[in-house]
This record gives C-alpha cells, sequence and structure tokens, in this order.
C-alpha cells in the first residue's frame, strides 16, 4: 500500500498507511545526488536515552539501508525548496543570532568554512 492523499473541498483530508520494513535494497531512480564513494557510518546511539536498544538497532539498520542517500559533505541543496506563507500584511521578523559556547562556535565556524571551500 502507499500513502494516499484526498483533496476535497473541505480541507485536506490524509490518510495514513503502515508501509512494511523490505530488506531488499531500495531502488532510487534519481541518482544523481547521492555519492557512494563517502557513504557515512551508522551513528552511534549507545548514549540516547529516548531510544530503547531494539529501536537503535532498527535505526541503523534503516540508515544503512538507505546509506546512498547520504552524504558525508555538509552543504546546500537545489534537489528541494520551501515557502513559508504569512498572514498578509505581516512583516517577518528579525532576530539577533543565536549565542553558543566557544567551542560550539569553533565547531560551527569549521562547517561553515568547509561548505564554503566545497
Amino acid at each position: 500500500m502507499a500513502l494516499t492523499s484526498i483533496y476535497s473541498t473541505q480541507g485536506i483530508h490524509t490518510k495514513h498507511v503502515e508501509i512494511p520494513f523490505s530488506s531488499s535494497p531500495p531502488q532510487v531512480h534519481d541518482i544523481s545526488y547521492t555519492n557512494k564513494s563517502n557513504t557515512p557510518e551508522s551513528p552511534d546511539f549507545s548514549d540516547s536515552t529516548l531510544l530503547e536498544d531494539q529501536q537503535q538497532q532498527q535505526l541503523s539498520d534503516l540508515i544503512r539501508l538507505f546509506s546512498n542517500v547520504f552524504s558525508t559533505n555538509p552543504g546546500r541543496t537545489n534537489k528541494i525548496q520551501h515557502h513559508i506563507d504569512i498572514q498578509p500584511g505581516n512583516k517577518s521578523r528579525n532576530s539577533a543570532p543565536y549565542r553558543y559556547s566557544p567551542a560550539r562556535r569553533q565547531i560551527i565556524e569549521s562547517n561553515l568554512s568547509e561548505m564554503l571551500q566545497e
């Protein structure tokens, strides 16, 4: 079964259908964005208090199964675009940058410089 959406004049009605987990590799038709040479390793969830052991294993298996859609190189993409609608007459808010500790700021700056070099 697949996820289906039904549009009506009264609003959007969505029917959610559970898709069974398949052990076969996914069939990806547009692989122009994948980078198989830099497949990331599955993250270590052992420090997570939010996930039980079985959930950690399921998530690791899922990440490994779909590893061909992940990249180790951070950066921008043009594959997805979005638009935020605001009420007419309202302006978007300008906010000050978030404050970070010096250690976290250094990590952010190194990631930004790495993305800018690519």
